[in-house]
């Protein structure tokens, strides 16, 4: 447009080979038009929005049942089973299983959220923890607010160290000011009882934002854990509180590391001159 308008406004006639780049131009831009417009259409479908009502926030999340009816898609249940039975294979000891159970993965996040529950009766019927992570990060990847609620039911009642890890570091991401409170109850919990530093680590994470006598009185506990991340995670948290900030200095400053106090007390400076 642009240069055919300048064409006539000199009163010359564009080159051939001008008009062949014109082409070409109007060509490559009309091509890529129609690949983001499909490409928006994928991403629309994949952030498909949840479907379970949020419970209140000042109760801990109810354990979330997972649909137990078929999909009703003919495709999807036809991959669900295929997948279903790679992840058995593969439960059973057969690294062949996690091959085809990659392309069955692929094939239904396609599907965008209409496969969620699929994944989430896959995810329950599975009789490995291992089998379980498999489904888990396309499950969290489609899910929405669903498959959040899901995950933070499932770091209640995970059994499995390695696995309930996994879900108490994703519910932990998953803990911001307006849900802090659902998983609350868990993360004390873990950060009382739990002999993995890393756990507790996570949990101290997850109460970043948690309100309450118990999550404060938590939080300045783990300020004194064995653990130095533990500790330094801790103060972290609980640096942005004025509330605390007196008896959080005198244990930053009576820390048995060099390193923890340095921080801490960088940390604290910081806060206070926060606006």
């Amino acid at each position: 447009m642009w240069l055919s308008e300048r064409n006539r406004t000199s009163g010359t006639e564009p080159a051939s080979n001008d008009c062949g780049d014109v082409q070409t131009l109007r060509l490559s831009l009309e091509s890529t038009k129609s690949e983001n417009q499909a490409l928006r259409r994928e991403l629309d479908r994949l952030l498909g929005t949840g479907r379970i009502r949020p419970s209140s926030a000042n109760k801990v999340a109810e354990p979330v049942a997972p649909p137990k009816t078929a999909p009703d898609d003919p495709q999807i249940r036809e991959i669900s089973q295929r997948l279903g039975e790679s992840l058995a294979k593969f439960a059973a000891g057969d690294q062949s299983g996690m091959q085809t159970a990659a392309t069955d993965i692929w094939a239904l996040v396609r599907h965008g959220h209409d496969a969620l529950p699929a994944l989430l009766d896959l995810y329950m019927g599975a009789s490995s923890p291992d089998a379980k992570k498999i489904i888990l990060a396309p499950l969290l990847f489609i899910g929405g607010a669903e498959g959040r609620d899901f995950v933070m039911s499932q770091a209640e009642t995970e059994t499995d160290p390695a696995l309930r890890k996994i879900l108490l570091d994703q519910s932990a991401k998953y803990a911001t000011p307006e849900v802090a409170d659902r998983a609350q109850g868990t993360f004390l919990e873990r950060l009382q009882s739990d002999e993995d530093a890393t756990t507790r680590l996570i949990a101290v994470r997850g109460l970043r934002y948690a309100q309450g006598a118990d999550a404060q009185a938590a939080l300045l506990r783990a300020a004194a854990d064995p653990d130095e991340k533990v500790r330094l995670a801790a103060m972290d948290v609980l640096a942005s509180r004025p509330g605390v900030r007196q008896q959080l200095r005198e244990l930053a400053t009576n820390d048995s590391s060099a390193h923890v106090r340095e921080v801490a007390q960088c940390r604290l400076m910081v806060a206070e001159n926060m606006p």
